[in-house]
C-alpha cells in the first residue's frame, strides 16, 4: 500500500490494521510524516516537528505488540495536538508571540 493511500485512513482500519499485523505503527507513522513533509510547506499545520519522537514512540508501540502487550483502541495510530494544549518539552505559546519561548 503506498504511504500515500495508508496516510489517507481513517483512524479506525489504521488501528485495526495495526492490531493484525498488517502493517506496523512505524509504517503508518512514515506514511503520514511523508505526507506532511508534501502538504505542510504550503498549509503551514504544523508548528512544531517531534519527528524522532514520533519514530521512537511508534517503534516502542511495535514492540509492545510484539510483546502481546495488551493494545488500546488507537494503539499505534499517530496524532497531532493543537499548539494551544501543552504538552511538556514543547511551546506553549496559546498563539502569542510573546510566549515564543515559552515551554510546557
Amino acid at each position: 500500500m503506498s504511504p500515500t493511500v495508508l496516510a489517507g485512513l481513517p483512524a479506525s482500519e489504521l488501528s485495526a490494521r495495526i492490531a493484525a499485523g498488517d502493517v506496523s505503527s512505524l509504517e503508518v507513522v512514515e506514511a503520514h510524516l511523508e505526507r506532511i513533509e508534501a502538504l505542510n510547506p504550503q498549509l503551514n499545520a504544523l508548528v512544531v516537528q517531534r519527528y524522532s519522537a514520533a519514530r521512537a514512540e511508534a517503534m516502542d508501540a511495535d514492540a509492545r505488540q510484539k510483546r502481546g502487550e495488551p493494545l488500546g483502541p488507537l494503539h499505534g495510530v499517530p496524532g497531532t495536538i493543537k499548539e494551544a494544549l501543552d504538552l511538556a518539552g514543547t511551546p506553549a505559546t496559546a498563539g502569542l508571540t510573546t510566549r515564543a519561548q515559552t515551554l510546557a
